[in-house]
């Protein structure tokens, strides 16, 4: 299976999507403090995601780039998280579909 993480301030790690088998992509989303040793669910995405990234922009909102979304389909939709108010927007596509990819945010 693959999940993305990040982890925002307060070492609170968010899991996002991923598979719970093969080619059986999640929506489930979990924030984990490692502190008390707890998961929390948080909102699902809006659709299921496997091999997607996941950062953390300037804003603090998680964003997940494009993905898997089932049997060799895949995905250019941007889904932006914000933690505070535990919900998912939908950010400027990506330029063409894809998965299995990389990404980082870099700070100016």
């Amino acid at each position: 299976t693959s999940t993305s993480t990040s982890t925002p301030s307060n070492s609170v790690i968010f899991i996002v999507g991923g598979a719970t088998t093969r080619f059986n992509p999640s929506a489930a989303v979990y924030s984990y403090d490692p502190t008390n040793n707890t998961y929390t669910t948080r909102t699902s995405l809006p659709q299921t995601v496997q091999d997607a990234p996941l950062v953390l922009d300037s804003d603090r909102r998680l964003n997940l780039l494009g993905g898997g979304v089932g049997t060799d389909a895949y995905s250019a939709l941007v889904y932006k998280y914000d933690i505070t108010s535990n919900a998912w927007s939908i950010g400027t596509p990506l330029l063409a579909a894809r998965a299995q990819h990389t990404a980082v945010c870099r700070a100016d």
